[in-house]
């Protein structure tokens, strides 16, 4: 239903791009005309319409700031740097320009900079506070199995709601080979620390690293493909214990399609735990976890996306009850709604998801005749409100629930977090 509306859309918008064309070719020294014709020609993408236009506009009036900053926007929508600045450049240098022009070429110009850089960096970090219902995913009640019977669980171990300090964040580097074919090395580093108030067992500080190389793979019917091979680390502690370590092997393809994009890959990772006073049985779940994965975004409607991602993974550990098959997907509409007296639009993402587990073996401590199956689902919504360029504020909400065929790890847990982020 809604990709009918947004094909509606672009037809409509389609219809307008001819009508305000030939509108322009009737009047071709009219001003109005022509960029009525250049917005028509930019909302349908032909931006090099949308160019002409405009630089006949600045044939008949050279002195017009704001049409001088729309032309260095297409340019640089097009890659066209150079161009972009030099329009940008003459916007500024026009007499009575207007504040909000010059603001905005500032912008750019910025971002021109910082795009033709051969090192480019980019990252954002959230800091904040978490409240779960249920932070040690313990069962929904004391009813649980033991060896195959049976038993009421110590309420030491039945769920408890808590707080935590969260900070996560990410780094993203990218090396430009400056050839011809747009070939980059790209290294991502993410990480997670989160402090709990009272369940001290589940303090836990994460890190992983991906590095590799993105090739251009030249197909003139699909511009824009590439390929990234790329290697994995990654550390977890839990408890402020050395928890796992991970080493692995990766490969996506990133597929930009005309209304959507597109990435499938595929992942290797060779996992090592650690046993501790904590969890002595850690090392129990050492193995090898292979996956493949797949994310797409797509346009809806009335400003709307769906972005889709899911996997398959398969991981064998040295206990085979500890081994399983998985499938996750999770489903988002990210979208951005505009409120009075407010100059900059609150995002707002509803979510759902879920992950199916099957277990390979019995867990004999629990119950020896029963292969584990879990059920997990959630829905969320996160809101997020920028208060500068780079910084933001927002919360996040889930409920979740996780059903399985053992009361052991049936579970339900409302969480909400919030907290300002940076984004550079």
């Amino acid at each position: 239903m809604l990709l009918g509306k947004a094909s509606a859309q672009d037809s409509e918008a389609r219809r307008l791009f001819e009508q305000r064309f030939k509108e322009s070719l009737a009047s071709p020294a009219d001003l109005d005309a022509a960029f009525k014709f250049a917005e028509a020609a930019n909302a349908v993408g032909e931006y090099e319409a949308a160019i002409g236009a405009l630089e006949r506009m600045l044939f008949f009036n050279p002195n017009l700031a704001r049409v001088r900053l729309e032309l260095g926007v297409l340019y640089f929508r097009l890659g066209s740097y150079g161009q972009a600045r030099s329009y940008f450049k003459t916007a500024l240098e026009q007499p009575g320009a207007p504040e909000d022009v010059k603001l905005a070429v500032q912008k750019f110009m910025g971002e021109i900079d910082r795009r033709q850089r051969i090192s480019q960096f980019s990252g954002f970090v959230q800091v904040g506070a978490r409240y779960q219902t249920n932070a040690n995913a313990g069962p929904s009640n004391l009813n649980v199995r033991v060896l195959g019977f049976d038993a009421t669980l110590d309420r030491a171990f039945a769920k408890r709601p808590d707080w935590n300090a969260f900070v996560i964040g990410g780094v993203r580097h990218v090396l430009d080979f400056d050839n011809q074919r747009g070939d980059t090395w790209e290294t991502v580093a993410q990480t997670y620390l989160a402090q709990q108030a009272k369940v001290s067992t589940y303090d836990i500080q994460a890190l992983e690293v991906t590095t590799g190389p993105r090739l251009a793979i030249p197909l003139d019917a699909l511009p824009g493909i590439s390929v990234r091979p790329y290697a994995i680390g990654a550390l977890l502690g839990l408890s402020d214990t050395y928890y796992s370590s991970t080493a692995g092997l990766g490969a996506a393809l990133s597929v930009p399609l005309p209304f959507a994009s597109l990435e499938v890959g595929g992942e290797y990772r060779w996992r090592t735990f650690h046993n501790s006073s904590t969890y002595p049985l850690a090392s129990q779940q050492s193995g090898e976890l292979a996956g493949v994965f797949a994310s797409t975004a797509v346009p809806l409607a009335y400003g709307v996306r769906a972005v889709v991602k899911g996997g398959l993974y398969d991981n064998d550990a040295d206990v085979r009850s500890n081994g399983f098959r998985s499938s996750t997907v999770d489903v988002a509409f990210p979208f951005e709604v505009t409120l009075p007296l407010v100059s900059k639009p609150l995002s707002v993402t509803p979510s759902f998801g879920g992950s199916w587990y099957n277990y390979k073996a019995p867990n004999v401590l629990v119950d020896p005749n029963v292969k584990r199956r879990d059920r997990e689902r959630h829905v969320g919504l996160a809101l997020e409100t920028p208060l500068t360029d780079l910084f933001s504020v927002g919360v996040q909400m889930q409920l979740s629930r996780n059903h399985s065929n053992l009361p052991n790890y049936r579970y339900r847990n409302f969480s909400v977090a919030f907290g300002p982020s940076l984004r550079f």
